[in-house]
């Protein structure tokens, strides 16, 4: 993958434009958000909900969060729309509620124009580029592996204890009746 792009990652199952909510806040998750579950960020106190098809790990924001830290975030979607953006902001450890989203340009301009006069002024301004995409899309990859294996280990595991409890009940009803 020698192109890779934001576009390539949200094409391989990454999600971004969660909501994420600042446990300190919970009274202001709206009520259509109610049914979602909650999936966090190693040490991190705010959490993200997403709809019960979408896991852990493919949640691009807790990937930067993992693997890059703090920090403020941006990247053009792809190479052929200079006009639209992703933004992400980590403080502490934490996705600012208001970010993992997609910004036009302007925007963009305006947010990082005020970033000094901002709580976030400490933070480091990152453009996400090809390299920080690799090593995503490549963590990405062996996490899907390992839960790939995890779930056939669990398949295995289940369909022996079935067949185990089948043959009991067999052994049983054929001692209680013939026995």
């Amino acid at each position: 993958m020698n192109n890779i792009t934001l576009n390539t990652l949200l094409a391989n199952n990454l999600f971004i434009n969660n909501t994420w909510v600042d446990k300190s806040k919970i009274s202001n998750v709206c009520p259509s958000q109610k049914n979602k579950f909650k999936v966090k960020c190693k040490n991190s106190d705010n959490y993200c909900l997403v709809t019960s098809g979408i896991k852990r790990y493919q949640i691009l924001a807790i990937y930067i969060q993992e693997i890059y830290g703090d920090g403020i975030y941006y990247c053009q979607t792809d190479d052929k729309n200079s006009e639209l953006f992703y933004f992400l902001i980590i403080k502490n450890g934490n996705v600012a509620c208001e970010t993992d989203c997609i910004i036009n340009r302007e925007m963009l301009d305006f947010l990082l124009s005020g970033i000094d006069s901002s709580a976030y002024k400490n933070l480091m301004v990152v453009e996400l580029t090809k390299t920080h995409f690799s090593k995503i899309i490549d963590e990405y990859e062996l996490i899907k592996r390992i839960f790939s294996k995890k779930r056939k280990q669990l398949s295995i595991l289940i369909s022996g204890l079935f067949l185990i409890f089948s043959l009991i009940s067999l052994f049983i009803a054929d001692y209680l009746l013939n026995g």
